[in-house]
């Protein structure tokens, strides 16, 4: 689904391919995992998800691989990323 706000353009779905909710350069992506589980490789780091736990692109290019359970399921909300969000690198909690 896409919705526009004040002239911005903001994309929300639901996935079971986290590759398919990748969204085009220059937008970052909140990824909420609603069922099972998946690991992603962003930025050289490997982060597990679980549910109700959250991911957040801030560089799509960054992202080199995913791979997650068959019952995988998440919300993705993707919207333009602001300057300083772009330089952004995560860390992980401990």
């Amino acid at each position: 689904m896409e919705y526009t706000y004040k002239d911005i353009r903001f994309f929300y779905q639901t996935v079971s391919d986290i590759k398919a909710a990748l969204p085009p350069e220059g937008y970052c992506m909140h990824l909420l995992c609603t069922n099972g589980s998946a690991s992603v490789v962003y930025a050289g780091r490997l982060f597990q998800l679980k549910k109700n736990d959250v991911l957040i692109y801030t560089k799509t290019s960054a992202a080199e691989g995913h791979r997650q359970s068959s019952d995988f399921c998440g919300v993705v909300f993707s919207a333009p990323c602001l300057s300083w969000a772009t330089n952004f690198r995560p860390t992980a909690l401990p």
